[in-house]
């Protein structure tokens, strides 16, 4: 299995999503199949980017270092290795640790449905609704939390157009609206107050306590 060459098994604390706050041992796989401009960590699949490969038989004793109940598999996109994640996530399970999966979902693998938490963060500049739906109609796994960038105030009002149509398939996903971090405090406030004029409900405001921490002065 390919790993991030400088950061693949580290303890940290969840910066995004339903558990934000809470500590966490993030494995980060390398490999992408889209490039985002505002990717926290390009490390994971740009071009001459390093990785390391190691066995599932190694990932675990890494692993097994560490008494954390939270794994978090991240990337990259860890989907494109959805074969060799199957047995990681077996061995995993044998050690009573919940399990959230990180993916855009620009492609289906049944190892989706073998997570705790999926953490599913379509791409608004490069995915559309219907290729999101499709997506969604294969999911079974019973937690899922669908995050959304925002990056200016179109974005937001798309995400509300999405969330309505995703809705119709998983009514039951925790809708989670993810100003980029990069944009600003003012930017976080608008979008705060644009749903509070709006009286917008379903939706969590959860902006990306991670860079906050590690960015302060």
């Amino acid at each position: 299995m390919k790993l991030v060459y400088d950061d693949y098994i580290f303890p940290t604390i969840q910066g995004e999503g339903s558990l934000v706050g809470t500590l966490s041992l993030f494995i980060r796989l390398h490999g992408c199949d889209f490039s985002c401009s505002w990717c926290d960590t390009p490390n994971s699949w740009k071009e001459g980017s390093k990785f390391i490969e190691l066995t599932t038989e190694e990932i675990m004793r890494e692993i097994n270092r560490y008494d954390i109940s939270n794994i978090t598999i991240t990337g990259g996109n860890p989907i494109l290795q959805g074969d060799e994640l199957l047995k990681l996530m077996d061995e995993i399970r044998k050690k009573d640790r919940h399990i959230t999966m990180e993916t855009q979902g620009s492609v289906f693998h049944p190892v989706i449905n073998a997570v705790d938490l999926l953490s599913y963060s379509p791409k608004i500049e490069r995915q559309n609704i219907s290729d999101i739906i499709e997506f969604l109609s294969h999911v079974s796994t019973s937690e899922v939390q669908i995050k959304l960038v925002i990056s200016n105030l179109d974005d937001l009002n798309k995400s509300m157009l999405w969330i309505q149509k995703m809705r119709e398939v998983k009514n039951e996903c925790v809708f989670i609206l993810q100003p980029e971090y990069s944009m600003g405090k003012n930017f976080i406030r608008n979008v705060a107050n644009t749903i509070i004029d709006q009286k917008i409900e379903g939706v969590r405001l959860i902006p990306q306590l991670h860079k906050l921490i590690y960015s302060v002065k």
